[in-house]
């Protein structure tokens, strides 16, 4: 008996506890359920509604919370569900909702109609204002006796000696002046022919009245300076006999002279007479001024595969001097036909090699959305490019957030500027194959090796600033500084040296631009514009003769406006970043 009663025990202790259950169950769900009613869905529910989390630099990394990525450290971003994939899966096109908007930071501004202007810098010298040259030539023949004005250079006043002559010719005119005043007097015709003479043969006045006073005719004849100015060219020397018409002298005040510049054939577009000019003249303390262009050369040089461009300079204090070096800054405005070029900011396109992408907000869907529109550029003017074609004025397009638009589509597996589709791929490659024209059968085997020894010196630099090393970098920019010298200025001919010269002088500004005062910081705010030029080093003068370099991408540089750069290795190994980000990035392709 007492057995039964202990089985009947434990069953009714076992249906209360289930009972209890349950109701604590029924009752926690209608509390939930009653609490969802009430809740305001806020920033707060970012982490609970996304479930994934991945890495805007690389997509492929998925992760149930957030954190760091494991591959460049960022921060990983939600991955929104409440996003509409829509219908649109085949079209570099993503639809967002306005907390992911937020959440992606994403900027846009307008494409718009400005007036903008490039820089062009030119290198150049002064010289001599060839207008303004006298000529200083014998009047009458002799043998000259003594040279007042005996060295190139010697300044010289209108009415100075240049130099005594002794001259049988004027001898004869002087006895014909004399005999006329003798017979005739002085206010004869006779007297004024032989007076007229005198002035023709290249007496002033003031002499010609010494020569009326004289008792007999001279032999010997001192000639004077007609101008002021400065000897340039002496043709005569002492003891030297001289016909009439032979050039003695070259003389030119300088109080004029001209700055003769070079640009490059690429770089003429929109020169022209009557554009101002910023002039710059080395070695000359506050030699800053306003210039205007006089005249552009209508010749190309065919072995610079330059042209001339001429200002006028005032030299009245005479500090400016022909043959110094200056430089100067001319900014051309943009050309459109029918007015204003359209424009937009250079932090908005999306460039690899010779495509151009843009990420266009769509104003007509309900949703922001945003599209990848491929686009052609013209030049780039300041802080803008211009845009030649594939966006109309009042477009929105995406000036902040693109790289993190380009990510979400590659996660949803969409074409996009990382990502193209197959067929726009081939197209775009065989575009850029078009373009990028190869001289490596132009070169000779001192150019060739001076250039490999240039690509090393840069692929030691790219090394040290991965490894953050200040040492290893100075010494880097260094060799990269002495290998560009040494391959100079003059070593090819026709296109190949145009090719050459763009390489030469982007670089040799850029170096300047980073002076001597070498950090890892300061070289890395540089190395995207050396690098672009040594990437064309190896698109145009590649070979076997360059060292092995791989092309490498960033997007997270300068602010998500991406970066490239050439590593000897395959590995990722990022200089904009260092150890703080090493392996950040993607290598593209393989140069050599």
């Amino acid at each position: 008996m007492k057995k039964v009663n202990t089985k009947l025990w434990a069953t009714v202790v076992g249906i209360a506890i289930a009972a209890f259950l349950l109701g604590f169950w029924l009752s926690g769900d209608k509390r939930d359920d009653h609490a969802h009613q009430g809740h305001q869905h806020g920033g707060s529910t970012v982490q609970a509604a996304a479930e994934v989390w991945t890495c805007s630099m690389h997509p492929q990394v998925r992760q149930p919370q957030s954190g760091k990525c494991p591959i460049c450290a960022m921060d990983l971003i939600p991955m929104a569900n409440d996003d509409s994939n829509g219908d649109d899966a085949d079209l570099p096109r993503l639809t967002l909702s306005p907390r992911s908007v937020a959440l992606l930071q994403v900027q846009t501004v307008p494409v718009r109609r400005k007036q903008v202007h490039a820089e062009v810098r030119m290198p150049g010298r002064l010289a001599v204002d060839e207008t303004k040259y006298t000529e200083i030539s014998a009047r009458f023949g002799g043998r000259v006796e003594r040279l007042e004005a005996d060295f190139t250079g010697k300044p010289v006043r209108e009415g100075e000696a240049l130099f005594q002559i002794y001259s049988p010719e004027m001898h004869s005119v002087h006895q014909e002046l004399l005999q006329a005043l003798r017979r005739t007097g002085e206010d004869s015709r006779e007297t004024a022919i032989a007076r007229e003479k005198v002035l023709l043969l290249g007496q002033t006045e003031v002499q010609l009245r010494e020569l009326e006073k004289a008792e007999e005719a001279a032999t010997h004849f001192t000639v004077l300076s007609q101008s002021d100015g400065v000897i340039l060219e002496r043709f005569v020397y002492a003891g030297q006999y001289v016909e009439p018409g032979d050039v003695l002298y070259r003389v030119n005040d300088l109080k004029r002279i001209w700055g003769l510049f070079e640009v490059f054939e690429s770089q003429q577009s929109g020169l022209s007479a009557g554009l101002a000019v910023e002039v710059s003249i080395q070695g000359v303390v506050d030699a800053r001024g306003d210039a205007i262009i006089e005249f552009v050369d209508p010749v190309v040089d065919v072995e610079r595969r330059s042209l001339r461009v001429r200002v006028a300079l005032d030299n009245r204090n005479h500090e400016l001097r022909p043959g110094m070096l200056a430089s100067a800054v001319v900014k051309v405005p943009a050309a459109e036909e029918g007015g204003e070029p359209l424009v937009i900011p250079t932090t908005a396109p999306l460039i690899t090699g010779r495509r151009a992408v843009v990420y266009v907000q769509l104003t007509d869907k309900e949703r922001p959305t945003f599209e990848a529109r491929d686009i052609k550029l013209g030049g780039r003017y300041g802080e803008f490019y211009h845009v030649k074609d594939g966006l109309r004025e009042g477009e929105l397009v995406v000036t902040h957030g693109q790289f993190k638009i380009d990510s979400e589509l590659q996660i949803r597996g969409r074409p996009s500027m990382m990502a193209p589709g197959d067929k726009q791929h081939v197209e775009q490659s065989d575009s850029e194959k078009s373009v990028v024209i190869s001289y490596r059968d132009h070169l000779d085997d001192a150019f060739r090796q001076d250039v490999r020894l240039l690509a090393e010196a840069y692929l030691r630099l790219t090394e040290a600033l991965a490894a953050d090393s200040e040492s290893r970098t100075a010494d880097a920019i260094d060799a990269v500084r002495e290998r560009l010298r040494s391959v100079g200025e003059h070593r090819l001919r026709g296109d190949a040296h145009v090719a050459w010269m763009k390489i030469y002088q982007s670089m040799d500004t850029v170096l300047r631009q980073i002076g001597e005062d070498v950090n890892v910081g300061k070289v890395r705010t540089h190395l995207q514009r050396l690098n672009n030029q040594v990437e064309m080093l190896y698109r145009q003068f590649g070979g076997e003769h360059l060292p092995k370099a791989y092309l490498a991408y960033c997007p997270m540089v300068d602010g998500d406006k991406g970066g490239s750069w050439l590593q000897s290795g395959e590995r990722v190994n990022n200089p904009y970043f260092g150890s703080m980000m090493l392996r950040c990035g993607d290598v593209l392709e393989q140069l050599n």
